[in-house]
């Protein structure tokens, strides 16, 4: 089999990465990978993947396609990557994130109490 290319169309699963001709974006199958699953290719079965592909898809460096940002959600907070991949994180755990690219977030938030309508020191 001749190793796919990995593409991106933003009328695609939202312009994840994928490997071309596959609806399976790159950042599934190598959050898989990252947590030790050994039976990769039995779980992408459907889609064959090469040595090749997966060599290809843990080498992948994920280009910058926006600004990163953080949406605050009643229950979670949303990290959006500059590499197109968001993750939530649960409200109450620790705010880091380790993207799927290798991008490290640390999320930190500041408040502070203004007391009378005054401002603090």
């Amino acid at each position: 089999m001749i190793s796919r290319a990995i593409v991106r169309d933003p009328e695609v699963l939202g312009g994840r990465w994928r490997l071309a001709g596959t609806l399976v974006p790159i950042a599934d199958i190598r959050l898989q990978a990252q947590i030790g699953n050994e039976k990769l290719r039995q779980r992408f079965g459907v889609i064959e993947l090469t040595d090749e592909e997966i060599d290809a898809i843990m080498a992948f460096e994920f280009p910058a396609l926006r600004d990163p940002a953080v949406s605050v959600h009643a229950t979670t907070m949303t990290v959006y990557c500059p590499c197109g991949v968001a993750t939530d994180i649960p409200r109450g755990e620790a705010v880091k994130s380790d993207c799927v690219c290798g991008r490290l977030w640390h999320v930190s938030a500041t408040i502070e109490l203004v007391e009378d309508g005054k401002q603090p020191d």
